[in-house]
């Protein structure tokens, strides 16, 4: 089930976790420094279930926030994703995640910004992955 997807990944070149997390609703990956003190950016990887109109209110501060229609691309929803279907790759400089061997985001160390496959415009799930 999607609320046991737990992923933890370390690089010692650039001393940096990626903690992947899942909850009924999405899939978030977590850019944390390498002491795992600070969350240092954050990124949406895909929703397990149909994007929303808007967000309820109020928001729900201490969960990550389901996907918004608005935000969606053609490949944000993977329903009955499961924990052996993704995959960290460290390059140099940032953390890339796949699903089934698709690129679905990449978090940049430096520049601390979040590109995901599963959007479609900037906003509060990062940036638009392109090809």
């Amino acid at each position: 089930m999607a609320e046991d997807i737990f992923i933890s990944s370390y690089d010692s070149s650039s001393d940096h976790h990626l903690i992947i997390e899942g909850d009924a609703e999405s899939v978030w990956a977590y850019l944390v420094s390498g002491d795992g003190q600070t969350i240092l950016t954050h990124g949406f990887v895909c929703s397990l279930v149909q994007p929303i109109d808007e967000l309820p209110e109020p928001v729900d501060k201490r969960k990550p926030p389901p996907l918004i229609k608005r935000f969606a691309s053609t490949q944000s929803v993977i329903p009955d994703l499961r924990e052996e279907q993704i995959s960290v790759e460290w390059t140099d400089q940032q953390a890339n995640v796949f699903i089934d061997n698709t690129l679905f985001l990449v978090m940049e160390i430096d520049t601390r910004r979040a590109r995901c496959r599963a959007i479609s415009m900037p906003g509060r799930y990062g940036f638009p992955l392109e090809d």
